[in-house]
């Protein structure tokens, strides 16, 4: 009986010392992040176009495909692509392969594929 009542005293110091401790600091724990990312993602056919600038804009892009974690594009000039654009933008990284380059988007690649897409459909 004695294990349980330390255990649950315990709990309580844990709970106090921690919250004071993350809130006095601001510390970044999940679901207390900046609302940036989010700002950022509202907004999505500027992303777009962002995005096919920084692949060379529309003349550089010959092809659009997405797998589960990139964004592949086909271009025609790989020198092109603004790598550093793209990882401000989001990208965990840039692969330039044989005619294209894939950038690294995780799991929202195929949407942004759509968006890009549709941006460039429409901006013909």
């Amino acid at each position: 009986g004695l294990m349980i009542a330390v255990g649950l005293v315990y709990a309580v110091i844990y709970y106090v010392v921690f919250r004071a401790v993350i809130t006095a600091l601001d510390l970044k724990t999940p679901g207390r992040e900046d609302e940036t990312e989010e700002a950022a993602a509202t907004s999505s056919s500027d992303m777009a176009g962002e995005l096919v600038a920084a692949f060379g804009g529309k003349a550089n892009i010959t092809g659009l495909d997405a797998c589960i974690t990139r964004l592949r594009v086909a271009v025609a000039d790989t020198a092109a692509v603004d790598q550093d654009k793209l990882k401000q933008l989001g990208a965990a990284g840039v692969v330039v392969v044989a005619g294209g380059v894939q950038a690294i988007f995780g799991t929202k690649s195929d949407n942004l594929k759509t968006e890009m897409d549709e941006w460039i459909r429409n901006h013909g």
